[in-house]
């Protein structure tokens, strides 16, 4: 090998160590993040139809009934959304023999229009019972969110490192490594018994209060204070 040829092996083995090194000093990290409160805009709601006795036929053709009546009556809004969820027809034990049977059905109903959905749940009260309701934020209006509080969550950690780059008298300082969270939040999910269900004749709409949840992001990054006037930030 060249003594020239040498020269660069060595020059670049040499370069990359100190590339390497240099990541050893003045390494801080920081944390930010940035949440809000948002209305849940979406909401769903679980219907079961339950029955329970002895004849498994007569108990399937009554929810069966009930059933159809309320995909129809579900249907005729045109702001909501029915998908049927579950058929399940299990035998009741006692002292290892079957005393009676329980055959159920779920509906999951979904809409952004609380005012179809309050008023659908009051026509639905005599078919069946409404387990629970879930209240959340559309998948556009939380993208949107998530990009603005990842762009204050980002500016806030900007911020963060220049200030301490000013409090240790670095001249500049690089950004190593940035990673952004946004798993900050949760669909609220209330169960049956929590609700108000206040309004259950067919002419009074059943109340319905879908409040807000909290979205947040969190930004996570590493950055080196440099003193060479040649690094930018």
């Amino acid at each position: 090998m060249s003594k020239q040829l040498l020269f660069f092996v060595f020059l670049l083995f040499s370069l990359n160590a100190l590339a390497d090194n240099d990541l050893h000093y003045n390494l801080i990290n920081l944390s930010t993040n940035a949440k809000t409160e948002i209305s849940n805009d979406e909401m769903s709601a679980y219907l079961q139809i339950l029955r329970s006795g002895s004849d498994a036929s007569k108990l399937s053709a009554e929810v069966n009934k009930n059933g159809q009546e309320a995909l129809r009556i579900a249907k005729s809004y045109d702001g909501v959304k029915v998908q049927t969820q579950g058929y399940q027809t299990q035998p009741i034990y006692d002292d290892g023999k079957i005393s009676s049977w329980q055959v159920s059905q779920q509906l999951r109903l979904e809409s952004s229009d609380f005012t179809q959905m309050s008023e659908l749940l009051a026509e639905l009260q005599g078919l069946g019972n409404i387990q629970s309701m879930q209240f959340a934020i559309s998948d556009d209006k939380l993208e949107t969110t998530r990009q603005e509080l990842a762009s204050q969550a980002i500016e806030k950690f900007q911020a963060q490192a220049a200030a301490i780059q000013k409090q240790f008298n670095a001249n500049s300082y690089r950004l190593v490594n940035l990673s952004v969270n946004q798993g900050g939040y949760s669909p609220r999910y209330m169960e049956a018994s929590s609700m108000r269900m206040d309004s259950m004749a067919k002419s009074a709409p059943v109340a319905i209060e879908a409040g807000s949840n909290e979205v947040s992001v969190e930004v996570h990054g590493q950055i080196q204070l440099v003193n060479d006037s040649s690094t930018i930030h």
